[in-house]
């Protein structure tokens, strides 16, 4: 979520708007990556794979005591 820049304003500002004020591919690739990022791991059954180079996320059935696998083979709790 992107807020209002203006001092004491606490308006979220709407995806649409965000979107149209990026012009540059690169940023908009970012911006998406920022989205997921915070998708994720604002997600209680999700998680990132923490093997080295693995970038895939992961569901996760029961928050604690269950091990993971991810595609990767890499298995985690």
């Amino acid at each position: 979520m992107i807020s209002c820049a203006n001092y004491d304003c606490d308006i979220i500002v709407e995806e649409e708007t965000v979107l149209a004020a990026i012009s540059d591919r690169a940023v908009l690739r970012r911006y998406e990556q920022l989205k997921i990022n915070s998708f994720v791991d604002c997600n209680k059954h999700l998680r990132w794979c923490p093997k080295a180079g693995c970038s895939r996320a992961v569901k996760v059935e029961f928050v604690k005591f269950k091990p993971v696998i991810c595609q990767c083979k890499m298995v985690f709790w």
